[in-house]
């Protein structure tokens, strides 16, 4: 994960489960600014009940859903404050 985030700057990453089923693959906090990363096989994501509650407890400034990298393959947003992103492009996107 590290590769994938910006360098020389204040960052910690964890995971995040809740006994209630909440989940979520990566919290990343830089600076001040949190953000919550799902990384799924597909390249049509699909988010469980258990992520939904992880990013409404997280808050998150914004949630990323990382897919694989691929021909053709271009960020989108799947809902408001939710984007689904290549890989390589999730350094760019937390920088």
């Amino acid at each position: 994960m590290e590769k994938y985030l910006p360098r020389n700057i204040e960052k910690e990453v964890f995971f995040y489960r809740t006994s209630n089923g909440a989940e979520a693959d990566f919290v990343v906090r830089i600076n001040r600014n949190i953000f919550a990363v799902e990384c799924k096989a597909s390249y049509s994501p699909v988010l469980t009940k258990g992520n939904y509650l992880a990013f409404e407890d997280i808050a998150p400034k914004r949630t990323f859903i990382v897919i694989p990298p691929g021909p053709s393959i271009q960020s989108w947003p799947l809902k408001s404050g939710i984007d689904v992103l290549p890989l390589p492009d999730l350094k760019k996107a937390l920088g």
